[in-house]
């Protein structure tokens, strides 16, 4: 489980959707956000899943 207000800020890949311009020094206090908010309730605050499949 990961990221809340990355994803939603990142301004889309093959559209174009409205977001909050920041700049690059705030993005590691935005990360260090998200991971204490989904590491709280990763039930709420976590809008993607990173999944690894191993073939066996």
């Amino acid at each position: 489980m990961s990221e809340f207000f990355v994803q939603f800020n990142s301004g889309g890949v093959t559209s174009t959707v409205p977001y909050v311009p920041l700049p690059w020094a705030a993005m590691p206090v935005v990360d260090v956000v998200d991971r204490v908010l989904v590491a709280i309730a990763p039930g709420v605050f976590a809008s993607q899943r990173r999944l690894v499949l191993r073939r066996l």
